[in-house]
């Protein structure tokens, strides 16, 4: 059995799902995501990062030697922003400018928020693949070229990493993804335009919402039983509170969330449910989802009032936020992280991590302080 910590006495796979059926594992997982933070912990750049398969799988090896481990590790290889895919991250639907060659190092993909679409209508008579953009057939290169790079990384990782890694002993964190047709609606028309059609013509919002979700789930388990997983990463977070009242979250965007997650548990899938921005004042409805059925990471949430509102039917996972990590002390970011084992970890159901993505900058001492918090303080004893 793979052990990150001495004491242990369950797989990480184990611990990650005792803690997704709410019920109490040797320990507290751990499990930061790390994205694009392996560029600076595997010493590459984010360019390298985003185009380089064999310098991406050493520098995820290298990573996972600096931390020593943790529950759930998502060795990243950014070829994901040219997924001829529905998704907010793909190149093929949305202007991403991705860090080239003479970038600086640290360079983070940026998405520029222009308005694709003017007439939603048009979306539904057409559909997406209307709005693929294939620039000239640069993208289509690129496509070619990444998908070569993907296999070099994948081999590699195989070859590098423990035998157990990708197999029984450990959990994924989303093999698969499925988003909130908000979201993408948002992406579109842009956030400005999306907010003012929000008051203007809510009904059409809603039904063209309505419309989108099952063939994004649909598409969503398609991916899964391709790559024969078990847990999806469900995207939200265009009708959080950090934009939208929770009245009109209520009206507009609830139904097509729980619809989509309930499709997905019926299908026999974990959810973890990635919901960044504020979702504090949302948190009630999260309860008419099926109990058990995935996890929640959550970004800017008060984590301490989801343990006590929803504590008790799903999973937690977070959320350290990017300042505390980039910025604070490592004594600081112990003493953060002891609060949320003892209070969000209490009796399970808790998943230590950051809120949404470590930084690309964040202080290597800082993610060791949080696998400190957790040799001192989270454990569960007999």
């Amino acid at each position: 059995m793979f052990k990150i910590f001495p004491d242990d006495t369950m797989s990480p796979r184990e611990r990650i799902l005792t803690v997704i059926q709410l019920k109490v594992p040797d320990r507290v997982p751990i499990a930061p995501t790390f994205g694009s933070h392996i560029a600076k912990a595997g010493g590459i750049s984010e360019y390298e990062l985003s185009t380089n398969g064999v310098k991406a799988a050493l520098a995820a090896y290298r990573t996972w030697k600096r931390y020593g481990g943790v529950d759930m590790f998502n060795g990243t290889f950014l070829a994901d922003y040219l997924l001829p895919y529905p998704d907010s991250h793909s190149r093929f639907f949305f202007h991403w400018t991705m860090p080239t060659e003479t970038s600086h190092p640290y360079t983070l993909p940026q998405l520029n928020e222009k308005c694709l679409l003017n007439d939603y209508d048009l979306l539904k008579q057409k559909g997406f693949l209307h709005f693929l953009r294939i620039e000239g057939a640069h993208i289509l290169s690129d496509l070619l070229h990444m998908a070569r790079e993907a296999v070099q990384f994948f081999t590699l990782l195989n070859q590098l990493f423990p035998p157990t890694l990708f197999t029984e002993e450990f959990q994924a964190y989303a093999q698969s993804i499925v988003n909130h047709p908000a979201d993408l609606l948002a992406f579109m028309r842009g956030i400005k335009n999306f907010l003012i059609d929000l008051r203007r013509q809510p009904a059409t919002v809603k039904d063209l919402c309505d419309w989108m979700a099952d063939g994004l789930t649909e598409l969503g388990i398609l991916l899964l039983k391709l790559v024969k997983g078990n847990i999806v990463l469900y995207g939200c977070s265009r009708a959080s509170n950090t934009w939208i009242s929770p009245k009109m979250f209520g009206e507009l965007f609830w139904d097509t969330m729980k619809r989509q997650i309930w499709q997905l548990h019926k299908a026999g899938y974990l959810v973890c449910m990635h919901l960044d921005n504020d979702w504090t004042e949302n948190l009630e409805y999260f309860r008419e989802l099926p109990k058990k059925c995935g996890f929640l990471h959550l970004d800017q949430s008060d984590l301490f009032k989801a343990k006590d509102i929803i504590g008790d039917h799903l999973c937690l996972m977070g959320n350290l936020d990017p300042a505390t990590l980039r910025l604070a002390s490592p004594k600081v970011v112990e003493k953060k992280c002891k609060a949320l084992i003892e209070t969000c970890g209490e009796d399970g159901g808790y998943i230590l991590a950051n809120a949404c993505e470590v930084p690309i900058d964040a202080k290597f001492e800082n993610i060791l302080a949080m696998k400190r918090a957790i040799a001192k303080y989270g454990w569960y004893r007999a």
